[in-house]
């Protein structure tokens, strides 16, 4: 019988040099799919949260179940004090874990690929182009941008300075606005126990004859009386729920801002979505929703029967309702739960039953008529203030007026059983002034009638999602030679070149990681695959 031959047979060379190949091609692939179409990044800082989140702590309240971020705090050792999003209780933790931001990837532009409004985008940053950055793409090249209580209003490049006719707000597609929708209370985080430190826990609805104790709220024809409060009728014929300005105050403020000494101002907003479930006793039930804000009262109703409007009317005395919009809407069944919800959002409105938008109408105002019914300031008071005030006068609070009230009514529903009552409120993007660079004391970019974002060809106009702790295009101060240098010599602060708008954020594929218990072995990176996500 013949000795087995040491030497390789011409198959097995032939396999060595396929697989070889196939290495090097595989390898050559990676490579060139990273260079031109895909890369990978690790989010450091918290300008895009709650949106993306950088370096952060969490927190879960075992008593509503809500989890939430916060900015890792500058010195944790004695103990980390937050506030309950949902509640405003404290909570007091010795030791929260750090974790890491969200890694995400993203598709690069290309010739055949380009920015849109709205994109999420990495970009190099203008006085330090070493450095990466994540903001959401809002000016595009050959416009202006100027941001006006909390929205962007743009207008073509070339139009005259003084010609607010020339400029229109930028709402967003539906899409985007889900994303951007940050809860301020639903009743199913109303915490288990109402009673804390020897106080009963109130929520921000209210309504007379209504029972609004716990994640259910309940109301009753006749009734008089309630847990609910004050404010509406008992009556057998209309049932009204109105929200707690005073003690629930709608702003910008942003969880992931409580941290000790930073002290961000709050901002009053009226951008928002009122929701929930509805399931009256009868059929013919009616409701309509009713926001008192910038002068104005909005409405969105639904008569009972078939039909849904959009109306407003200007907050003095009685002056008439207009009619923006009407449609034919479905009824809402008896003795099932149908979801409402009513956006108010970039001089917009709509009513949305099961899902699905029934009724919506644009208001168009330019930005210097939001400013004036925002402020409640007419022109020559605006433009006294644009002049006389320091730094920038846009950027205090206390010159914008907070909502009025805002609630629902509901007629002709029986008993009525209501769930997921809630309110969101949409981004909102706050001005400020530069604090240093040559520009300081002066009004950031895009955030004042003096110093709008003037774009030109290949500029962009990038904001942070959490805008009152964003260094973003509002409010880089310097630019580095080299850039000036290698790729525009004349590029304005504050604007990102084509040539650094590296790709469109699309997945996070990797959030930050958590830890989990089997048995008795700890595993303390394991990824959060429920918050692996599409972004938008």
């Amino acid at each position: 019988m013949p000795e087995p031959s040491s030497a390789s047979t011409p198959h097995e060379r032939e396999s060595v040099k396929t697989a070889t190949i196939g290495l090097i091609i595989s390898f050559v692939v990676v490579l060139v799919f990273r260079g031109f179409f895909l890369e990978t990044f690790h989010i450091p800082t918290g300008s895009m949260a709650p949106t993306l989140m950088g370096q952060h702590m969490r927190f879960h309240s075992p008593d509503t179940g809500v989890d939430w971020a916060v900015n890792p705090w500058p010195d944790a050792r004695s103990g980390v004090r937050v506030t309950d999003p949902s509640t405003n209780r404290p909570r007091i933790e010795a030791n929260p874990r750090l974790r890491a931001g969200d890694r995400i990837a993203i598709i690069k532009y290309n010739p055949l690929y380009h920015p849109k409004r709205w994109d999420v985008v990495v970009i190099k940053w203008p006085s330090s182009p070493r450095e990466n950055y994540i903001k959401r793409l809002i000016g595009m090249p050959g416009e202006r941008v100027w941001l006006v209580d909390g929205d962007a209003f743009i207008a073509d490049a070339d139009a005259a300075t003084d010609d607010w006719s020339a400029w229109r707000i930028a709402r967003k597609p539906e899409r985007v606005q889900n994303a951007l929708w940050w809860p301020l209370f639903s009743s199913e985080r109303a915490p288990i126990d109402p009673v804390f430190d020897g106080r009963a826990w109130t929520g921000p609805w209210r309504g007379q004859g209504w029972n609004t104790e716990g994640r259910i709220y309940t109301w009753t024809p006749g009734s008089s009386s309630g847990a609910g409060g004050g404010g509406g009728s008992g009556g057998g014929g209309a049932a009204t729920l109105t929200w707690d300005l005073d003690n629930w105050p709608i702003t910008d403020w942003q969880p992931y801002n409580d941290v000790p000494r930073w002290v961000f101002p709050r901002f009053p907003t009226a951008d928002i979505r009122a929701h929930a479930a509805v399931e009256p006793e009868r059929e013919g039930a009616g409701f309509a929703f009713e926001l008192r804000a910038r002068g104005h009262v909005f409405r969105a109703s639904h008569d009972g029967g078939s039909r849904a409007a959009i109306e407003m009317r200007p907050d003095t005395g009685a002056a008439a309702w207009t009619t923006l919009a009407e449609a034919a809407a479905p009824a809402l069944p008896a003795g099932r739960a149908t979801t409402i919800e009513v956006w108010h959002v970039d001089q917009s409105l709509q009513l949305r039953i099961g899902g699905k938008a029934v009724v919506r109408a644009d208001y168009d105002w330019d930005p210097m008529q939001r400013l004036e019914h925002a402020t409640g300031l007419d022109a020559a008071a605006i433009a006294e203030l644009l002049e006389n005030g320091r730094n920038n006068p846009l950027a205090n609070p206390a010159i914008y007026r907070a909502p009025l009230a805002l609630g629902w009514t509901f007629t002709n529903t029986g008993a009525l059983t209501l769930q997921r009552v809630g309110l969101d409120r949409d981004v909102s993007y706050v001005p400020t002034w530069y604090r240093s660079g040559e520009p300081a004391g002066m009004p950031a970019l895009g955030t004042h009638p003096a110093n709008v974002a003037t774009l030109g060809e290949g500029h962009y106009y990038l904001l942070g999602d959490n805008s009152a702790n964003s260094t973003d295009s509002r409010l880089i101060d310097t630019v580095d030679p080299w850039v000036l240098r290698f790729i525009d010599e004349d590029l304005p602060l504050g604007v990102i070149p084509r040539e650094f708008m590296m790709g469109r954020a699309f997945i996070c594929f990797w959030p930050a990681t958590q830890s989990a218990n089997l048995g008795n072995a700890r595993f303390p990176f394991v990824p959060d695959t429920g918050r692996m996500r599409f972004i938008d």
